[in-house]
């Protein structure tokens, strides 16, 4: 496992190319996430605020040199690419996606409009 995270009483958690999110409580399997064509170094999960109009969202980054962005909710998955090595820690707000890189670059990553998912680089 190279990366954990917990919300609302989900844990996510990668090893290598693959996501699995489980109810924290009962220890059932979510969800299983596949996208990257490398490793996954890092990964974020956020299920809002608990509540039925919440969306919830994984953020995650690879060897592949890319990031990926998920709505759970919707099974809609946005890649942000322009890094140039293997990106090692991502982190997600309301309105950004900020990632670091071991081409030596910080890349933020900023929501086109709110509650608008589809992200630019800035």
């Amino acid at each position: 496992v190279m990366g954990l995270s917990v919300s609302q009483g989900h844990v996510a958690c990668c090893h290598n190319d693959k996501v699995t999110i489980y109810h924290i409580n009962t220890g059932v399997l979510v969800k299983t996430v596949q996208s990257h064509s490398d490793a996954i170094e890092s990964v974020q999960l956020d299920y809002g605020n608990g509540t039925r109009n919440s969306s919830a969202t994984l953020v995650t980054c690879s060897k592949d040199k890319a990031i990926h962005y998920w709505e759970l909710d919707k099974d809609v998955l946005h890649k942000l690419e322009g890094h140039k090595d293997t990106v090692h820690r991502v982190v997600c707000t309301s309105t950004r996606v900020i990632s670091v890189s071991a081409d030596c670059t910080l890349r933020i990553w900023k929501f086109a409009a709110p509650n608008n998912p589809s992200i630019r680089r800035k």
